[in-house]
């Protein structure tokens, strides 16, 4: 019986192949996700179409989203997660790391306890949480 070719008779890309290939990032993700969904990126469990393939980076998700469900004016409380840094909010921090969880009126108690009755009521009854139904998990 024959065997599987080794590590060095198996073809891919070098890394030296790979800086010469792609003159930035972008291109690299546009040819990586070419090869892995040639028709487009889609959710492999259902088949839709309707996912985000271009967000950035995490820092600009998370703080598109709070400025997109905030008043200008509103003050942010949260941990102290670099994520949130350079957030256009007035913006007040705990830091968990040091045994610090309240300092004035900042405190991330509501959220975590919203999130422990969220995957309470989840754990129940779903498998996998998936953005595309999440206004279901929080209906009545």
């Amino acid at each position: 019986m024959a065997k599987a070719p080794g590590k060095a008779y198996r073809q891919g890309l070098t890394l030296l192949k790979i800086a010469d290939k792609f003159g930035n990032e972008e291109d690299a993700r546009k040819w990586i996700e070419s090869k892995r969904w040639p028709n487009g990126p889609h959710c492999p469990h259902c088949g839709s179409y309707n996912v985000q393939s271009d967000i950035n980076h995490k820092t600009m998700t998370l703080q598109g989203f709070v400025e997109d469900n905030t008043e200008e004016e509103t003050t942010v409380y949260t941990d102290d997660a670099k994520a949130y840094v350079g957030l256009d909010r007035p913006h007040q921090t705990v830091c968990h790391s040091v045994g610090e969880y309240v300092k004035g009126m900042a405190h991330t108690n509501g959220m975590e306890s919203f999130w422990a009755l969220m995957k309470r009521g989840y754990s129940g009854t779903c498998h996998k949480m998936s953005p595309k139904h999440l206004s279901r998990y929080r209906s009545g």
